[in-house]
């Protein structure tokens, strides 16, 4: 996961507000597993489009992360070695809105990886 969260990060930097917010499940810490799985997302001043996504995918796949299906603002799915990660652009959600200050959007990010208890 450490891993995962550090090519995050350096996919992220300077877009928008370079906000990289991740939460691990809890649910994984409750099954007594490592953690693998992970929400998060990266607030921009304003909706990010296709040239962010470009650039965050990018920045991924320079990092040996393959893209799955086609480069899209609505869902991107990329995957290394036992996780993947999908992203997708929009408005900040209404949930969030207050918690976002002055962003307009973002990315929506998650996480997942394999889910199983050590032996």
């Amino acid at each position: 996961m450490e891993q995962v969260l550090s090519d995050l990060r350096y996919a992220a930097k300077n877009v928008g507000e370079d906000h990289l917010r991740v939460v691990e499940d809890p649910r994984a810490a409750a099954a007594k597993v490592p953690p693998c799985m992970a929400t998060g997302a990266i607030l921009t001043p304003e909706i990010p489009g296709r040239a962010e996504l470009t650039l965050i995918t990018h920045r991924l796949r320079t990092r040996g992360w393959k893209l799955h299906g086609a480069l899209d603002v609505e869902l991107t799915m990329l995957s290394s070695g036992k996780w993947d990660i999908m992203l997708g652009a929009g408005p900040v959600p209404e949930e969030i809105a207050a918690q976002a200050g002055d962003s307009k959007g973002g990315f929506g990010i998650s996480v997942t990886g394999v889910c199983k208890k050590p032996s």
